[in-house]
């Protein structure tokens, strides 16, 4: 009342967002990674098991067996999958905001986003591989 203080200035917007981004990203790369590590772990299972089931008919156990491991191996990379949506917003906010601003954030999401497509990536290609190899 009659201080004439001026008011404290408003943050820019996202600036808090901005400040804990580096450790969302280093959490989200983190995820990304031990969910690769699971899904590395289970290839070799699931290779073995569509390796040994290489020209057996569909319904037989063995090919039951490594279409099992098959969707299992799909499942596992569901984790990174979750990880990569989040750092896809992640970018697109901060790509949004290098338009018009700096591009610090930028910076710290996009090796990140790249980094986890990449895995993601191999993680497809693998994938793909052994279905075709087990035909379904």
């Amino acid at each position: 009342y009659g201080t004439r203080q001026p008011a404290a200035p408003m943050p820019a917007p996202g600036a808090a967002a901005t400040a804990d981004l580096p450790a969302r990203v280093t959490a989200l790369r983190e995820k990304a990674t031990a969910s690769h590590t699971r899904f590395t772990a289970q290839q070799v299972s699931a290779t073995k098991l569509v390796d040994a089931a290489k020209g057996a008919a569909p319904g037989t156990e063995a090919w039951s067996r490594a279409a099992i491991a098959l969707a299992a191996l799909s499942t596992a990379r569901g984790e990174g999958m979750n990880a990569l949506s989040d750092l896809d917003r992640l970018l697109i906010a901060a790509t949004e905001a290098a338009a018009t601003g700096p591009d610090d954030d930028l910076k710290v999401v996009a090796p990140a986003h790249r980094d986890v497509a990449a895995l993601l990536g191999e993680e497809d290609q693998t994938i793909a591989a052994l279905s075709d190899k087990l035909g379904s």
